[in-house]
């Protein structure tokens, strides 16, 4: 029933959004964003001002970001939706208390809707929830599933009412992407990582094998074990730790080199650095006892 009253209540949103664009053929402010794009100042200010979190404006459009906030917050129903609850326990407007929305889980979903439930939809650590503009009106335009949380149902998301929302002008998209990306982080979502507001964790380093005697000439070093947070391949790079006894390293750029040990007995230190693909690096070291004294 839910399902149908957001679906009902987003269908006069696009009359409003069109009403909007009309505005154009009046003499109206207009406030030009670095984007290239107009907006009316008007809506740029109010947005700016019914905006229920403080904004980052750091490399963004302030007209554009306005304007998006003007769209999110007082022509859509984007809170009713991706906010839970909507509104905090003393500024519920539905029980005649002056308007207070849920600041501290603004965007960050958590509303079920039968087998779904709203997404947290605020910027993480690592950026945008969308990843980029790109994405965004992929998802906006045609409604995919970039999560692909519920294969089994539907490729395209349900409930929200993107059928309405791809008819929105790129200004207009651009300016709520512009918006969503400048608000807080939040943590908490279904299928989030964790610690999504705070620094992203890096990749383990695993090298081996550990505390390892040995009287062949030639062995197989392993860091198969590191491992990245978000499962992308890692780059390998293998070396002599400093100060110790040089042996040759052969493929020092992949998971498992090989090592030759020129002379012995003597312990060889070894360093593996992993990096992932944002460039984030860890690093271990491991030990080989090499004891054969000839050959």
């Amino acid at each position: 029933m839910k399902q149908n009253r957001v679906r009902q209540l987003a269908m006069p949103l696009l009359a409003v959004v069109f009403t909007i664009g009309a505005i154009g053929m009046f003499d109206v402010p207009i406030a030009e964003a670095q984007s290239g794009y107009t907006y009316d100042a008007d809506a740029v200010q109010k947005g700016l001002s019914i905006s229920p979190v403080p904004l980052n404006f750091a490399g963004r459009d302030r007209n554009q970001v306005g304007y998006g906030s003007y769209l999110v917050n007082a022509m859509g129903g984007c809170n009713d939706c991706h906010t839970n609850p909507n509104y905090s326990a003393d500024g519920d407007p539905f029980k005649g208390m002056p308007k207070k929305i849920n600041v501290a889980g603004y965007m960050a979903g958590g509303i079920a809707f039968g087998p779904f439930t709203s997404r947290n939809i605020t910027p993480s650590v690592e950026g945008p929830v969308t990843g980029s503009l790109t994405n965004f009106k992929a998802l906006m335009r045609t409604g995919v599933d970039l999560r692909k949380l519920h294969p089994q149902i539907s490729t395209l998301l349900q409930v929200m009412p993107w059928p309405v929302y791809q008819d929105l002008a790129d200004r207009d998209l651009d300016a709520i992407f512009a918006f969503l990306s400048s608000i807080p982080c939040v943590e908490g979502g279904p299928e989030e990582k964790p610690n999504r507001c705070g620094t992203p964790a890096g990749p383990t380093a695993v090298a081996g094998p550990k505390d390892l005697t040995t009287f062949s000439n030639q062995i197989q070093l392993d860091g198969t074990k590191s491992a990245s947070t978000d499962g992308s391949p890692l780059k390998y790079r293998w070396s002599n730790a400093a100060g110790s006894a040089v042996a040759a390293l052969s493929n020092a750029d992949t998971a498992t080199p090989i090592v030759q040990f020129p002379t012995g007995p003597a312990p060889y230190i070894f360093d593996l650095t992993v990096t992932d693909s944002a460039g984030r690096s860890a690093t271990d070291k491991v030990t080989v006892n090499f004891a054969r004294t000839a050959f």
